[in-house]
């Protein structure tokens, strides 16, 4: 088969959006259960803050965007992604056809940037093994995903087998996303993809970053339903990983494979001790409210806070993370834990209460919580999302602010959690840069409100939390509770007087 029919070399767009009840029926079809892409409360523990759609569900909705007689002659597909689809997200599909190449190409786009691209082709790609493989073991499908331990590192040449058969409703979804004309072998082959990366290989922590797909023969074979894995690359630095792959598919074809993941690292916990004396100080007579105080610097602040003898009310939105008596000892007795979502003035009313109730002064308010930066370019369509972004960042600090303020002490602070990106704006970050400067002229405000409290930016350097767990992000992030230790330790002092201080990362 030497070309794929051309309708237009004119390219073609095309809306899509994947709703939750979408990646619920993909998990059930294709058997990835990861719960990066169906669990809320673990996504909001990850770079990426929502729940993320699965790679090959995307490019089941690209492949759907060409003609059905164009789907039938691809034997080849090439799958790349470079940013994260959310769910409920709308993505813009582009389809276009190229002549020298032989292709068509679909190229999603959201948050003005390339996220996903497809490309189909007639015939088998060049760099994937078309060798016959050795018999295939058939060790069953998992029902949850590989979860290594912090210390496992993936080595050159591992490999993993078993079986693999896709439910039939998969095959209905691909034809609900108008890829019913995809050969079934390679509509299989995509649900093993997917299985494979969040299930076994990496497993708990992976995210697809790229594919190729061959269809090689249609031969019935003994090893039909099974398939087989050899690790060929690992990178320990980004915890990139590359595999050569075969999969022996119900529909009696072979299909041969590339397929390329990261590993996220598994956060080490924090630093208790470095934070907390063995032996609890004596009580400070006072309160504080961390914002954001369940993980990342939030968290450390939290500790940090409590080691000095205070009594702290940390505020959570996600069970991720939640610190409790396994972090504090016995200092457990001075935390306060509550669940509430910090944009919502209505579920900062029951923190408001227990202050009062409780009769201690508020010393201090801690605003650390922060949306996830995902990767945006600055477009006439991305400004609405970045727009939105700005807002609900703001809402994170001034309902609590609004909320709290009135109980704050003559001396109390307010510490303002920014960015050294304020300063240094990462190409990709227009809306988190925009955001930090708006929460830095509110600390300003604070201090015209407010004369004599202390109000405190601080733009924190980049940090080993879950925001930054990524393979690029996290290479030279500083533990937070490195920082939390001797800027807790500075307010403790009064070291900062009444009206606005900003300090600069290399000042901490």
């Amino acid at each position: 088969m030497n070309s794929l029919p051309l309708h237009s070399a004119a390219s073609q767009t095309h809306q899509l959006r994947f709703s939750e009840d979408d990646l619920l029926a993909f998990a059930d079809a294709s058997g990835d259960w990861n719960p990066l892409h169906i669990d809320a409360d673990f996504a909001r523990g990850t770079p990426f803050g929502r729940c993320v759609v699965h790679g090959s569900l995307l490019t089941l909705g690209a492949l759907g965007c060409l003609p059905n007689d164009v789907l039938t002659e691809v034997r080849g597909l090439e799958l790349t992604f470079g940013g994260a689809v959310l769910v409920g997200e709308p993505v813009t599909a582009e389809t276009r056809y190229s002549d020298k190449a032989n292709a068509w190409e679909v190229r999603l786009s959201g948050r003005g940037k390339l996220l996903t691209r497809v490309v189909a082709r007639p015939g088998v790609l060049p760099g994937v093994d078309s060798r016959p493989s050795d018999p295939i073991s058939r060790r069953p499908m998992r029902v949850e995903p590989f979860a290594p331990e912090l210390a496992d590192e993936p080595a050159v040449g591992d490999q993993v087998e078993g079986a693999y058969g896709s439910k039939p409703a998969f095959a209905e979804i691909a034809r609900h996303r108008n890829a019913g004309a995809l050969d079934p072998a390679l509509v299989e082959a995509l649900g093993w993809a997917s299985y494979i990366v969040g299930m076994e290989v990496p497993g708990l922590h992976g995210v697809f970053a790229a594919a190729k797909l061959s269809l090689l023969e249609r031969d019935p074979k003994d090893g039909a339903g099974g398939y087989s894995l050899r690790a060929r690359e690992h990178d320990p630095r980004t915890e990139r990983l590359v595999a050569d792959g075969r999969l022996e598919t119900r529909s009696g074809a072979t299909v041969a494979a590339v397929i390329e993941c990261f590993r996220r690292r598994q956060l080490p916990e924090l630093d208790a001790a470095a934070l907390l004396p063995a032996t609890p100080r004596p009580a400070s007579g006072r309160s504080v409210v961390v914002i954001g105080g369940s993980r990342g610097f939030g968290a450390a602040a939290t500790l940090a806070l409590l080691g000095g003898g205070h009594e702290t009310h940390a505020v959570y939105s996600t069970t991720a993370g939640v610190l409790g008596a396994a972090n504090v000892g016995a200092h457990e007795e001075r935390l306060i834990l509550h669940r509430a979502d910090a944009q919502d003035p209505g579920q900062l009313t029951p923190l408001r209460e227990a202050i009062v109730e409780r009769g201690l002064p508020l010393r201090g308010i801690v605003l650390a919580a922060a949306l996830p930066p995902l990767a945006m370019g600055l477009t006439a369509e991305s400004a609405l999302p970045l727009s939105e972004y700005v807002a609900a960042s703001i809402r994170l600090v001034a309902v609590p602010l609004g909320a709290l303020m009135p109980l704050l002490d003559d001396q109390g602070f307010i510490l303002f959690c920014s960015s050294s990106a304020v300063t240094a704006p990462p190409r990709d970050w227009p809306h988190y840069v925009a955001a930090k400067g708006a929460l830095e002229y509110l600390a300003s405000w604070a201090v015209a409100a407010a004369p004599g409290v202390r109000s405190v930016v601080v733009r924190l350097p980049k940090l080993a939390t879950a925001m930054t767990n990524s393979p690029s992000m996290r290479i030279g992030a500083t533990a937070p509770e490195a920082i939390a230790g001797r800027l807790i330790a500075r307010l403790e002092g009064d070291d900062f007087p009444s009206g606005l201080t900003i300090l600069e990362a290399e000042e901490l």
